[in-house]
């Protein structure tokens, strides 16, 4: 229909110019009929990062997409380029204090801490003791989110293996995409722990979603804070992001949970390069799969604010699943090495 035709042709002149003035690449793929769902998401999320650069330059939101005050322009908080320490440096990391590693008790134990010194004192940091007792909430919170399947429903399913992505039933934050992928892995349970925990910082060598993982404090045997940076998404559409996370593992009932939260924002300063992101309780989960113990029963709890606009918000809800996916190929190609 002819009105159909000069819908499209308005839509390709648009796409072109966008492309001839910003250098935007999304008509760099060709267009047709079929591929206009896909192209119509890259255009909206193109459009929400011209509005998240203009709002920036305009002083409304900053780096992480928070509303800025500006009653009071000269108290507006510079960036500070993030440094990441050495090795040999980590135990002198700003705000901390050298402490005695805790005991790991499986679930862990939170000592008694009449004398803990608060994080304000801390300079803002929160202390080892702090940081044991937010990571066992966050077990707590983990258990009640995957242990009642009913709470789920799945979104989407691989035709190849079983690859599964469930969302929450009921409504969650509107603020976190809270999404579940579930997978069997052939690879023993606690072959696969070891390679998720003592071996984290080689995750980029196999997951092209991860750009640098870095163990910047260790708390006794269990527990950890984590830096961790993305690599671009969606053809570039979607900018790096970085977290700096609480990390724990957690061996119950003969189940492997690996679950992390983030830290608080000023644990480390913003970096000028990534967009901050927050994770809610998430968790990696290992258990020996019932058919055959010598696989492993795989799920992935991801609770999410990537700190996009609300415009784009919406749109990284339909974009998860695929990376996701793309996650869970990736890990499969990965034990394969682990099983040789």
């Amino acid at each position: 229909c002819a009105s159909r035709v000069l819908v499209q042709n308005i839509f390709i002149t648009f796409l072109r110019l966008c492309d001839n003035l910003l250098g935007f690449p999304v008509c760099r793929v060709g267009f047709n009929r079929k591929m206009l769902p896909q192209t119509a998401v890259q255009l909206l999320l193109f459009v929400n990062i011209l509005y998240q650069q203009n709002a920036t330059k305009q002083g409304l939101i900053d780096k992480n997409n928070n509303v800025i005050d500006n009653s009071d322009d000269d108290k507006q908080d510079v960036g500070v380029p993030l440094n990441i320490p050495d090795e040999e440096d980590v135990s002198r990391i700003e705000g901390h204090k050298d402490t005695e590693d805790v005991e790991t008790v499986i679930p862990v134990k939170i000592p008694e801490d009449e004398e803990t010194v608060t994080p304000e004192e801390e300079g803002g940091v929160e202390t080892d003791a702090v940081i044991l007792k937010k990571i066992s909430g966050t077990l707590t919170k983990v258990l009640d989110k995957v242990n009642n399947e009913n709470d789920w429903v799945l979104k989407s399913k691989s035709p190849l293996n079983e690859d599964k992505i469930f969302a929450p039933r009921a409504k969650q934050n509107p603020k976190l995409t809270t999404l579940m992928a579930e997978s069997v892995l052939e690879v023993d349970t606690d072959t696969l722990f070891d390679d998720l925990w003592n071996k984290a910082a080689d995750t980029p060598k196999w997951n092209p979603t991860v750009s640098n993982v870095t163990i910047i404090r260790t708390i006794g045997d269990n527990t950890r804070v984590m830096y961790q940076t993305t690599a671009p998404a969606a053809g570039g559409a979607v900018a790096s992001r970085e977290f700096v996370n609480y990390n724990a593992w957690f061996l119950v009932n003969g189940t492997y949970y690996l679950v992390y939260e983030s830290a608080p924002d000023n644990y480390l300063p913003d970096s000028e390069v990534y967009v901050r992101a927050f994770n809610g309780p998430s968790a990696l989960i290992l258990s020996p799969s019932k058919d055959n113990p010598g696989n492993t029963d795989f799920k992935w709890l991801m609770s999410c604010n990537f700190r996009f606009t609300w415009f784009g918000s919406n749109l990284v809800t339909k974009i998860m699943p695929t990376v996701m996916m793309e996650y869970l190929n990736s890990m499969r190609k990965h034990v394969k090495e682990l099983a040789q």
